[in-house]
C-alpha cells in the first residue's frame, strides 16, 4: 500500500505538500548520491584501493594505507611511508608529503616535508609552501599565525623564529617579522 493512499498522511495545504515532497526527495536523492561515493577497501594482497557502491574496485588496491577517505574529491593515501592526495579517478593530485593532517572547515590541510609545514587545498594545490615551523588554526577572520625559522625543543615547545599571519588563500598578510 502506498504511503499516501490514505489522504490523512498527506498535508492538505499546498505549501506544506511542496515542503513535504522536498524533504522526502532530499532524503531519497541524498541516499542515491551517498551510494555513489567511493570507500576504501583492502585487497587480497593487503594493499588498499577504493570501491564503488557495488563493491567493485574503481581505484585498484596499490596503496599501503588510507589516511582519510574522499572529501570534496580528494583522498589521502600512504605509499612507502609517505602521503599523497589522489582524486576519484585514482590520479595523484599532489606531491608526496612526510605527514598530512585533515582538511579543516576552510577545506585546507596542513602538510609536512622535512619537518617544515605548508598547506594544500582539496584540489591538491600547495597554496603555502612547506617552509614554516608552525601554522596555527584559522581564526574567525580567516587568519592563522605562522612561524618561520623556529625550532621545536624536546618538550614540543616552539622556540625562536619570527611570527606573521596568512589568510585562507595562503597569502602572507603579515610577513614573519615579529618575535615573542
Amino acid at each position: 500500500q502506498l504511503l499516501f493512499a490514505n489522504s490523512n498522511h498527506f498535508p492538505k495545504n499546498a505549501n506544506m505538500r511542496k515542503l513535504y515532497l522536498f524533504i522526502i526527495s532530499s532524503f531519497v536523492l541524498g541516499g542515491v548520491l551517498s551510494a555513489q561515493s567511493l570507500q576504501s577497501q583492502q585487497g587480497n594482497d593487503g594493499k588498499y584501493g577504493f570501491v564503488d557502491a557495488s563493491g567493485a574496485f574503481v581505484i585498484q588496491p596499490e596503496y599501503d594505507d588510507v589516511h582519510f577517505e574522499f572529501y570534496k574529491g580528494a583522498a589521502c593515501v600512504k605509499q612507502k611511508d609517505r602521503f599523497l592526495l589522489i582524486n576519484e579517478a585514482g590520479k595523484s593530485i599532489s606531491k608526496m608529503f612526510d605527514a598530512v593532517d585533515y582538511f579543516d572547515s576552510h577545506d585546507l590541510c596542513q602538510v609536512s616535508i622535512g619537518g617544515k609545514l605548508g598547506i594544500v587545498s582539496t584540489s591538491g594545490e600547495l597554496i603555502l609552501d612547506t617552509k614554516y615551523a608552525h601554522i596555527g588554526d584559522f581564526d574567525a577572520n580567516g587568519l592563522a599565525v605562522i612561524n618561520l625559522g623556529g625550532m621545536m625543543d624536546a618538550e614540543g615547545t616552539l622556540k625562536g623564529g619570527k611570527y606573521g599571519f596568512i589568510d585562507t588563500t595562503g597569502k602572507v598578510v603579515a610577513e614573519p617579522c615579529y618575535s615573542f
